[in-house]
């Protein structure tokens, strides 16, 4: 008596699962990542043109060296404490998966004082930078006459700034001062 279904394939038709082997893995991963980026890279660089932008970006940075400079010096200070949060977030990681759960806990402690002391910096200097902005805006708008542009509003000093004084008739040398 048979009891199998007569819908399943025999034994020999069954196709091969086995699991891949390590580096069979690491080479799908590769080559998949590889063709992730390359269609990455194709969208950016051509349906977003990425490339122009790119182009524009180093023309400016070309003939603006000292700007460019400030901003990379910028940014690169704006992402520290991120980069350190992040790279202390990794070697937590490492330490728990490895066991040092005593150095864990104390580099979470370092890392959360830090984390919260960039927060409060950047809590403190976000509104003295927007006073200090403010101020100097409407300081040079009415040094240049930027802010209102008429001539009446101007105070002493934005006219001697903007309208240099005449320059005076020289006094003849045949006139003499007498006492």
């Amino acid at each position: 008596m048979n009891n199998k279904n007569s819908s399943d394939p025999p034994n020999d038709a069954l196709p091969n699962l086995r699991a891949p082997s390590l580096d069979q893995f690491h080479e799908l991963l590769l080559h998949t990542l590889q063709k992730s980026w390359l269609r990455v890279r194709h969208f950016v660089m051509s349906e977003l043109r990425g490339s122009e932008l790119f182009e524009v970006a180093a023309v400016w940075c070309a003939r603006n060296p000292h700007i460019a400079i400030c901003f990379l010096a910028a940014s690169l200070v704006f992402l520290l404490p991120f980069l350190i949060i992040f790279g202390f977030g990794i070697a937590t990681m490492v330490m728990t998966f490895t066991g040092l759960l005593v150095l864990e806990g104390t580099l979470l402690t370092i890392v959360s004082m830090m984390f919260f002391a960039c927060l409060g910096g950047f809590a403190i200097m976000v509104p003295v930078i927007g006073v200090v902005t403010v101020g100097a805006y409407f300081g040079f708008a009415q040094v240049y006459g930027l802010y209102d542009g008429k001539d009446r509003t101007k105070t002493a000093f934005t006219r001697f700034v903007k309208d240099p004084p005449k320059q005076r008739d020289a006094v003849p040398t045949s006139v003499a001062i007498s006492e």
